[in-house]
């Protein structure tokens, strides 16, 4: 209560019809200013067709220059690599 909540998703790996997402949920005190992260969590989404099935997504495209978006790509695809292994 009283505290402004901003929530920041990114997509960090995309497989044949998933997507690892990176959410962030920072509050910050109105009246001080402060912020601070209250959760941080990642979300398999699956794209769904018209008919419920499993449909393709574009590759994902990052700049593999840029440390964090490297490092949160190569998390996801472990991530992805893990679950799939897990329904074998």
């Amino acid at each position: 209560v009283g505290e402004l909540v901003t929530c920041k998703a990114q997509v960090i790996y995309a497989g044949r019809s998933s997507m690892e997402v990176f959410v962030t949920v920072e509050s910050e005190d109105l009246i001080t200013g402060n912020k601070q992260i209250a959760l941080t969590a990642f979300f398999t989404m699956v794209s769904l067709d018209e008919n419920g099935k499993p449909s393709p997504v574009p590759k994902l495209v990052y700049d593999e220059n840029n440390a964090y978006e490297s490092k949160l790509y190569k998390v996801g695809e472990k991530k992805h690599i893990l679950h799939n292994e897990r329904k074998s």
